[in-house]
């Protein structure tokens, strides 16, 4: 890991990059450490979120497609067992 210390103004900055010259953490007095998100986490994290939405997508059009099958007398019937003393 590398780390550069740059001072700009009245404040200052410290800067730790990896292997691959990547900015990975970043401290300002200000606000303290941050992590940065390097471009194979991004592309991960990105990969997740398309596999998560086409489940999730899935999932909802079997719902959807199973409420539509359901009848009306079937939730009249559901709705007749319905304690209302709670």
């Amino acid at each position: 890991m590398k780390q550069n210390v740059r001072k700009q103004g009245t404040g200052s900055a410290i800067h730790v990059y990896n292997e691959e010259g990547e900015e990975v953490l970043t401290y300002t007095g200000g606000v303290g450490w941050q992590e940065k998100e390097t471009k194979a986490e991004s592309q991960v994290h990105s990969a997740l979120k398309i596999t998560y939405y086409e489940a999730f997508s899935e999932a909802r059009k079997a719902l959807n497609s199973e409420e539509k099958t359901s009848s009306a007398g079937e939730n009249i019937i559901m709705q007749d067992n319905f304690d209302m003393k709670a």
